[in-house]
C-alpha cells in the first residue's frame, strides 16, 4: 500500500473542514510496529497540533501547519511503502524531529529522495547513489557510511562503462605524526552565532510564501512568481542549515581533539 508525500504543497478542496476532521476522512487511527494504535488526534499531537489547532478550520491554518497536515494525511492511511519526495522542504525542525521519531517505529519500507544528508543519516539504512552515466551504486548504511566508502566524495561522475579508460585508485593523504589542530576562525564563530537567527528567519519566510501559494492557487502567474521565490529562499535555507551543521560538527571535532591531548 503506497503512501506518497510530495514536495509540493497540494491544494485542499474543502478547507472549511476542521483539521482533525480532514485527517479522519482517511482513517480514525494508525498502528505502529509494536501494534499500538494511535488515534487521529494522538497522531496530530505527535506532530505538534495542539487541541485548539486540531479543531481549527483548515482555511485558518498557516502554510507550515498545512504542510504538516498534508504529511499526516499520508501517514494516517497506514501505507507499508512510504515514498518521501524531499520531505525536509518546508518542514520546520521540530516537525522533522517528530517525523524522524515516527519513522523509527514505521511498519514497512521508506523510500526517500533528499538532499538533506543529516535527515538521510537519521532514517535510512541503504543508499542508492546516482553517480552519472546511468550508474546507480547501492551501499548499505546511511549517507555518512557512503561518504566514508567513497573517500569523502559524495557524488562523482563515473566513467562511461563502454570506455576503455581505467580509473586509478585515489591515493590517500598520509597523516603526519603532528596533525595540525583544528581551529574555529573569527568568521566561523560569528556564523555560529548568527546562523540560527538566519535559519529561523528563512523558515518564517518559507511558511509565509507557502500560505501565499495556497491563496494564489487559482492565479497561475502569481503562483509561478511565488514558486520561484520559494525555490530561492529554500536554497538559501538549506545552504544555511548545512553550513551551521558543518560548523557544529567541526566544533565537536575540536572538542574531541582537545580531550585527546
Amino acid at each position: 500500500k503506497m503512501g506518497y508525500f510530495s514536495q509540493e504543497m497540494e491544494p485542499i478542496d474543502n478547507d472549511q473542514l476542521r483539521a482533525l476532521d480532514y485527517i479522519k476522512e482517511s482513517a480514525e487511527f494508525v498502528e505502529n510496529e509494536a501494534g499500538y494504535r494511535l488515534s487521529a488526534s494522538q497522531l496530530m499531537e505527535t506532530f505538534l497540533f495542539s487541541s485548539d489547532a486540531q479543531y481549527t478550520p483548515v482555511s485558518k491554518l498557516s502554510g507550515g501547519e498545512r504542510r504538516r497536515l498534508q504529511l499526516l494525511k499520508v501517514l494516517i492511511d497506514s501505507p507499508n511503502v512510504l515514498i518521501l519526495d524531499e520531505p525536509t522542504n518546508n518542514l520546520d525542525l521540530d516537525t522533522l524531529k517528530a517525523l524522524e521519531d515516527y519513522l523509527d517505529s514505521f511498519i514497512g519500507v521508506v523510500l526517500c529522495v533528499s538532499h538533506d544528508r543529516y535527515f538521510l543519516d537519521r532514517i535510512v539504512d541503504s543508499i542508492f547513489a546516482f553517480e552519472g552515466h546511468g550508474h546507480v551504486a547501492i551501499h548499505a548504511g546511511n549517507y555518512s557510511h557512503y561518504i566514508e566508502r567513497t573517500d569523502g566524495i559524495a557524488i562523482q561522475e563515473k566513467p562511461n562503462p563502454s570506455s576503455e579508460t581505467k580509473t586509478k585508485t585515489p591515493v590517500h593523504k598520509q597523516v603526519t605524526e603532528k596533525e595540525k589542530p583544528l581551529k574555529i576562525s573569527f568568521k566561523e564563530q560569528k556564523l555560529l552565532e548568527t546562523l540560527p537567527q538566519t535559519i529561523e528567519k528563512l523558515e518564517r519566510q518559507l511558511e509565509t510564501i507557502g500560505q501565499e501559494m495556497i491563496n494564489a492557487s487559482s492565479d497561475y502567474q502569481k503562483l509561478s512568481e511565488l514558486q520561484a521565490q520559494n525555490e530561492t529562499i529554500e536554497m538559501a535555507y538549506l545552504e544555511s542549515l548545512e553550513q551551521y551543521e558543518q560548523l557544529q560538527a567541526k566544533l565537536e571535532q575540536i572538542n574531541l581533539q582537545k580531550s585527546s591531548l
